[in-house]
């Protein structure tokens, strides 16, 4: 099987370089084109079809990769040619989209054809008129239903006979595959992973852990919080402080809420409720002292507390055109900004510890943000989730240049320089966590566990077949929260295996 496996990787970078070298002379591959071709030539679901790198002297400019609207299932989108389709001013430009059959089929199309062709042997069909602008022709093969869009039929018929597959397997000068009878007939399935997780416990809202121990969620009256403690396995109820329901972190073995005041301006930092788990006792906090740095830590449109732990509680600041973190210790009321002089590539704040700033180990470094801006304050480095033997954080993505948004999910380990990519994360890594052994993170309709102690991975449906879940674990166990409105939800508990 290992041997397939490389044999097919094999075929599809061949194919990639084959398509790099078919490209018009000076013409280069953009990186996100180059990507997008990656992850298409490797899709375990449906094989994926473009027209190459150019197509009647227009370069392929885009790979757009996005979920299916309500199915587990991707989408891939090749634009030829850099202006916008919908606009007539703008010269026309190819576009070829794929989707799995379970998506859109060919029984679904046929019932608004307005004509059906054979093209390199197998059925296509047309909407709308062939003298219309523009013109879509859906062409049939395999399990994949693809979707031509160009400026006239003759345009799009010369498209589909320069199809050619990602994975390299079919070639534009042979015929394409005949498509499933399940794809012309409606009845292709699109299958999920199998889902562990056992029925969900009704509740007022999301749960907070702290990776290791500790996992806590608002009862579903608003007026006690459910704590779960890993040792032992057992649940415990503490009651709310009125007016403090609302959870914003756990960690230090404690329980960060927020007292709610709506004539408070939302630039001030609100009034906190911190308990200790394992006693059930409210701890006294010291309010944050007069000092220059808290000055920075008032957001002017937002200050969000969002962690806690034993010593600190980290507070996110916004305002116009820029985004910040800050720190205060509820233990001594001493505040730090994100501007110290430790916070650079060589620490990461630790709210556990007394200095908060905590060295990373060799070789270790938090990856610089190649988007950064003075002027909007992108944050300088990607987060980093560090434990003390791994280190989890986000590289920056093919398609980053404009928005920033972090790329792929990347393990980093004590000792060496390899790093390990956990998923190029097409479409969403959300929710992303280290500790206690475990990695987890929500994808598209999937799940994922990666147990670093017995580097073993596993990839699970969402409960209920969600398209997305929020995400956390204990040491032993995974908690996903579905909503189902805004003040009720959800949440499905599974075991880790040889947890």
């Amino acid at each position: 099987m290992g041997r397939l496996r490389r044999f097919a990787l094999s075929v599809a970078l061949l194919a990639i370089w084959v398509l790099q070298c078919s490209a018009a002379p000076g013409a280069e591959v953009r990186p996100g084109v180059r990507e997008g071709l990656r992850i298409a030539a490797n899709d375990r679901d449906f094989r994926v079809f473009h027209i190459g790198a150019e197509f009647k002297r227009r370069e392929l400019h885009d790979v757009d990769i996005s979920p299916s609207e309500g199915q587990p299932r991707r989408q891939y989108t090749f634009s030829y040619g850099s202006c916008t389709p919908d606009y007539y001013e703008c010269g026309v430009r190819f576009q070829v989209t794929d989707f799995d059959a379970c998506v859109v089929s060919a029984a679904s199309i046929a019932r608004t054809a307005s004509a059906r062709f054979q093209v390199r042997g197998v059925p296509a069909d047309l909407i709308g008129r062939p003298q219309d602008y523009p013109v879509y022709l859906y062409v049939y093969t395999g399990r994949t239903t693809i979707k031509i869009r160009a400026a006239s039929l003759q345009s799009a018929r010369q498209a589909a006979r320069a199809l050619r597959s990602a994975d390299g397997r079919v070639d534009s000068q042979e015929p394409l595959p005949a498509p499933t009878r399940a794809a012309m007939r409606g009845r292709a399935r699109c299958t999920l992973p199998p889902s562990p997780f056992e029925e969900g416990l009704r509740a007022g809202g999301p749960v907070y852990s702290d990776g290791v121990r500790w996992a806590a969620w608002l009862a579903p009256d608003m007026r006690a919080v459910v704590v779960f403690d890993e040792r032992g396995d057992r649940m415990q109820r503490f009651d709310s402080r009125p007016g403090c329901e609302q959870i914003v972190g756990v960690g230090g073995d404690r329980l960060l809420r927020v007292c709610r005041n709506d004539e408070a301006p939302a630039w001030q930092l609100p009034e906190l409720d911190l308990v200790h788990l394992p006693t059930g006792i409210r701890e006294q906090m010291r309010r944050p002292e007069d000092a220059s740095d808290y000055y920075y830590c008032h957001g002017d449109d937002a200050t969000s507390p969002g962690g806690v732990g034993a010593h600190w509680v980290a507070v996110a600041v916004s305002g116009y055109h820029y985004h910040s973190n800050c720190w205060f210790n509820w233990r001594t009321g001493a505040s730090e900004f994100n501007s110290s002089p430790q916070s650079g590539q060589q620490y990461v704040p630790d709210l556990d510890t007394p200095e908060l700033w905590r060295p990373l180990c060799t070789p270790l470094r938090r990856r610089a943000n190649p988007y950064s801006d003075p002027y909007d304050s992108r944050p300088p480095f990607f987060d980093y989730s560090f434990d003390g033997t791994f280190g989890l954080t986000r590289g920056p993505g093919p398609y980053s240049e404009e928005d920033g948004l972090p790329g792929p999910l990347l393990l980093d380990r004590c000792g060496t320089t390899r790093t390990r990519r956990l998923s190029r994360c097409w479409a969403a890594c959300v929710d992303a966590s280290l500790g206690g052994g475990l990695v987890t993170w929500s994808g598209f309709y999937e799940v994922h566990v990666v147990n670093l102690e017995r580097e073993r991975r596993y990839t699970w449906g969402a409960p209920k077949g969600e398209s997305s879940a929020f995400v956390v674990h204990t040491r032993r166990h995974v908690f996903a929260t579905r909503y189902e409105d805004e003040d009720r939800a959800r949440i499905f508990v599974a075991r880790v295996p040889g947890g």
